[in-house]
């Protein structure tokens, strides 16, 4: 393990005026895992934003941040009502977004925002009665932050929407998992369809609730559910599950690589699932979830489901004996399942760090937190490609007031194409489109373009460099004529990643998919005689092609007309 500790740049003023932003900038402290010092590439500048949305003394919790980073859902409380807000980050405006069916504000009693990950829709518990709330109940509300429209999503009498128990919803709001519980704290698990507004029932077991204040997460195309849960109200033993609503199945997810459960029974305390349902980064006490763990400390672990591997990504210290916790506020994975986020301490000798891990080149990096690292943070949120992360804090001296942070990773390495689909005619003009580096390499980057048989391309590398890597470059497309008939059919032209610097090692694969249309041959017909100046002609050629026709005299021969058409 090598541990880089690089300069600190001194911080920013604590500012508590509403709206204002106060920035705290940091370089990288890398933990490098299992790699030599030569292979530890550049680190961009880490930065943290402080966002103070109400004075001292008031709360709010569990901020929740769009993909893009621009968007915080979070809970507002002045200490007579709480309602969920919206920050963005850019404009540095704050609303209300929990309305009622008018649209007016409404008085409060909301709680578990959710933002979804293109960050136009957030989901949200509430118990007010001008929200169309049965008396004494509770319903899950969807607000569309383009739309300014709210849609209920289901209401429940009594303690059925239970506590402060958060809803899940899909990156592009199609799909919101719901708990509904009965007064034996045993839930069923619901997923709303909110295009098609239709709502199924779960036939997942072991439900019962954990705790009032549990997450759940749901995939992108509504298949998968995580959540904690219990066989039985009173059992001290509880679980991490997944429910695959195709299969009907309910998977153990707090387990070893070999099958094993995890050997305590009070289980995972947080968890957190990427968008497909293929990753799961849960935090747990457990001592037999992965080799050499030698301490009762709680870590962060990584359930891979497609590989069957569960990994422990914290606590990877020369001396496992004395390190702190790390997760007890919950980890957070991103859409891609590629990094995850968690508070902890990555060895003895450091105090708790915000981490944010990436698994493809299991480079951990350490954020200072705010007021050189004074600040309590907790609930850790990553943003959907990784590089934010939003949570909420309080300094040690005044415990009884919140402020949001906003920590910028930098951009993560990435390829990004101008477009993923193009039109083309065989043997016709070629189509264009650019690729470009996301993050600055600290070696050159070579991207291989292959196509297929279906197409041809004008060069078959691209080189970035450190000094180039933000400037587009063009790909030129075209679809070989190959003389065969075969109707509208497809082609793809493949990029492939290669590099020195091991960030860009683990970038997968991108393609771009082109639609291709058969060359026309041009075809002609024409009555056998006519007495007419004007001869009428049709025939059949390619979409926008130009015609030459020629007319010639069969008896004295050479060209008496010509026309274009």
């Amino acid at each position: 393990m090598h541990l880089l500790n690089m300069n600190i740049a001194p911080r920013a003023h604590h500012d508590t005026r509403v709206g204002r932003h106060v920035r705290a900038t940091a370089t990288a402290m890398l933990l490098a895992l299992g790699l030599s010092a030569g292979q530890v590439q550049a680190a961009a500048e880490i930065i943290t934003d402080v966002f103070n949305p109400m004075t001292w003394g008031q709360q709010m919790s569990s901020p929740t941040i769009s993909g893009d980073g621009r968007y915080i859902a979070y809970r507002h409380y002045d200490g007579s009502k709480t309602n969920i807000n919206l920050y963005d980050r850019i404009a540095g405006t704050t609303q209300q977004i929990n309305l009622t069916p008018t649209g007016a504000p409404s008085t409060g009693g909301t709680e578990s925002p959710v933002i979804s990950a293109d960050g136009r829709f957030i989901v949200y518990s509430s118990r007010a009665p001008d929200m169309g709330v049965p008396k004494g109940g509770g319903a899950y509300f969807v607000y569309d932050r383009i739309n300014k429209t709210t849609e209920t999503v289901v209401t429940g009498t009594g303690s059925q929407i239970f506590g402060q128990t958060y809803a899940a919803i899909s990156s592009d709001g199609h799909y919101v998992a719901y708990r509904i519980v009965d007064g034996n704290l045993n839930s069923k698990l619901y997923v709303r369809d909110m295009v098609s507004k239709t709502t199924q029932v779960a036939s997942a077991t072991t439900t019962f609730i954990v705790n009032s204040s549990d997450r759940m997460f749901v995939s992108d195309n509504g298949r998968y559910i995580s959540y904690r849960g219990k066989e039985k109200r009173d059992d001290n033993r509880f679980d991490l599950l997944l429910h695959d609503r195709a299969t009907g199945t309910t998977e153990l997810l707090n387990i070893n690589t070999a099958g094993e459960r995890e050997n305590i029974p009070n289980g995972p305390l947080f968890h957190s699932m990427n968008s497909d349902g293929s990753v799961v980064a849960f935090s747990s006490f457990s001592k037999n979830l992965s080799p050499n763990d030698l301490a009762a400390n709680m870590d962060v672990f990584v359930r891979d489901r497609k590989a069957g591997t569960t990994e422990r990504i914290s606590g990877l210290s020369t001396n496992p004996v004395n390190y702190g916790n790390s997760g007890n506020f919950g980890p957070s994975v991103s859409a891609d399942g590629r990094f995850v986020s968690y508070f902890g301490q990555g060895k003895a000798s450091t105090s708790p760090g915000l981490y944010q891990f990436d698994r493809a080149t299991k480079i951990g990096r350490r954020a200072i937190l705010p007021n050189n690292n004074s600040a309590i943070l907790r609930y850790p949120i990553i943003s959907a490609g990784g590089r934010y992360v939003v949570y909420d804090f309080f300094y040690g001296n005044r415990p009884d007031t919140y402020l949001i942070g906003t920590t910028d990773f930098g951009a993560v390495s990435g390829l990004t194409l101008s477009s993923k689909t193009l039109a083309l005619t065989e043997g016709g003009a070629a189509a264009t489109y650019t690729a470009v580096l996301d993050q600055e390499p600290s070696a050159d980057v070579q991207v291989g373009v292959a196509p297929d048989a279906q197409l041809s391309v004008a060069r078959p590398q691209l080189t970035f460099t450190p000094a180039n890597w933000a400037t587009p470059q063009t790909v030129s497309v075209q679809a070989v004529a190959d003389g065969v008939v075969e109707g509208r059919h497809s082609g793809t032209v493949l990029h492939t990643v290669n590099s020195a610097d091991p960030a860009y090692t683990v970038v997968p694969a991108a393609r771009v998919t082109v639609a291709i249309t058969d060359t026309v041959v041009p075809t002609i017909a024409a009555p056998a005689t006519w007495a007419q100046p004007d001869l009428p002609v049709h025939g059949t050629a390619a979409p926008g092609a130009t015609v030459l026709l020629s007319a010639v005299n069969l008896a004295g021969g050479g060209v008496t007309a010509v026309s274009v058409v």
